[in-house]
């Protein structure tokens, strides 16, 4: 019994030393996570990128004509397998009401 004892008061202060978790890991570093947003989205076309504008214009015109026809999901689709996330939620809000 006397060992149990003894055992629990060496124990009290290695539990004591063992550091408490750091309070910034509790709270969401939201300029951070802004900042990785931002840089995994795609960049925006270069203005003398007449090329990407284009692909844009034309893309934006058949999900347009596709949803304008009344079929939103092939719009959205379309939208999506391009990777243009603005075209989709327009898609989806014009799409809703």
């Amino acid at each position: 019994m006397r060992n149990a004892f003894l055992l629990a008061v060496l124990a009290v202060p290695s539990m004591a030393a063992a550091r408490a978790p750091d309070a910034r890991s509790l709270w969401i570093d939201w300029t951070a996570l802004s900042r990785q947003a931002a840089a995994a989205q795609p960049a925006a076309p270069a203005p003398g990128d007449q090329a990407a504008v284009e692909r844009a214009r034309a893309l934006g015109d058949r999900v347009g004509r596709l949803v304008a026809a009344g079929d939103c999901r092939a719009g959205e689709r379309a939208a999506l397998e391009a990777g243009d996330s603005p075209l989709v939620e327009a898609v989806r809000k014009h799409c809703l009401r």
